[in-house]
């Protein structure tokens, strides 16, 4: 009983949500796919990652093999990034016709110099390489017959079997 020097407990009031299993199960689900702001990482801190930042059409500045301009770099105009994929643009003189070269794309940014691999849409296989981006240059270089083992700078010298792709954004 409540007296004056003595009051009686607060009432307390239990709140609970019953909601079926199925949509706790969904819930959880959801909270482990969306990452709250501040609990996940990348490699550059929350801004867009590399291949955000490739993406659009970029103007080739230097295509370079062996220590000298590549055979095909007065054809090759521009790069374009779309998504994985890089587009090479071919302008051909005798036909006025641009035709693209494709090939799919992945890169690991972790690594030092940063990894890049030119996948070849027909085979499967790749051309490992070495890429830098800032935010008007991109340069590429890759070793043309090497599969396994990417550059370690870029450099195209005579005899290296490497090419060297410059691009300033478009």
């Amino acid at each position: 009983m409540a007296t004056p020097d003595n009051p009686a407990p607060a009432r307390t009031r239990r709140f609970s949500i019953r909601l079926p299993r199925p949509l706790w199960i969904g819930l959880a689900a959801v909270g482990l796919v969306i990452p709250f702001p501040g609990c996940s990482r990348s490699d550059n801190q929350g801004g867009p990652t590399d291949v955000q930042r490739m993406q659009g059409a970029w103007d080739v500045v230097q295509l370079q093999q062996d220590g000298e301009p590549a055979a095909d770099a007065s054809l090759l105009k521009k790069v374009i990034i779309k998504d994985n994929v890089f587009a090479f643009r071919y302008f051909l003189p005798r036909s006025k016709v641009e035709s693209d070269l494709v090939h799919r794309f992945t890169i690991d940014a972790s690594q030092n110099p940063k990894r890049i691999d030119l996948i070849f849409p027909d085979d499967g296989s790749h051309n490992v390489g070495i890429y830098e981006l800032d935010a008007e240059t991109l340069k590429v270089c890759w070793n043309r017959s090497d599969g396994r083992n990417p550059p370690t700078d870029f450099t195209a010298q005579k005899g290296s079997d490497r090419r060297l792709l410059v691009l300033k954004r478009h």
